[in-house]
């Protein structure tokens, strides 16, 4: 059952789901576009600090890669 809310009011939610979200996608292109529309500026620092200095390997058996930078995608 749902609740009318009083006239006046607001209610705020955030659903996010990341699982496809910044496939392929250019962390600087990303947050570039996020500014660009308005996101208030403490999102797009949580944003950031949560993509910056990425980095990934990859193992196959025993084997290791070296550490490579990931500038997109999701980590």
């Amino acid at each position: 059952m749902y609740k009318l809310i009083p006239s006046g009011n607001s209610v705020r939610a955030l659903f996010v789901d990341y699982s496809k979200a910044f496939d392929r996608v250019d962390h600087n292109t990303l947050l570039n576009k996020i500014m660009a529309i308005g996101v208030p500026k403490p999102v797009v620092r949580w944003l950031f600090s949560f993509l910056k200095d990425r980095q990934q390997r990859v193992k196959l058996g025993s084997h290791l890669s070296d550490w490579a930078d990931i500038t997109g995608g999701m980590p």
